[in-house]
């Protein structure tokens, strides 16, 4: 199974998928994007 990582930060809207079983489990599924300022750079360029 392919696990994704989805970056989330406290405040972010985001869809869940709840197990029928038990309710108390579940999953983020999409996080819904809204409209920040641009991210700032850090001055990384990888490796030479």
């Amino acid at each position: 199974m392919r696990k994704n990582h989805i970056r989330i930060l406290a405040g972010d809207q985001v869809s869940l998928e709840l197990s029928p079983y038990d309710l108390s489990k579940g999953r983020i599924t999409f996080r819904h994007i809204e409209k920040r300022g641009t991210p700032a750079r850090t001055g990384y360029r990888g490796r030479r």
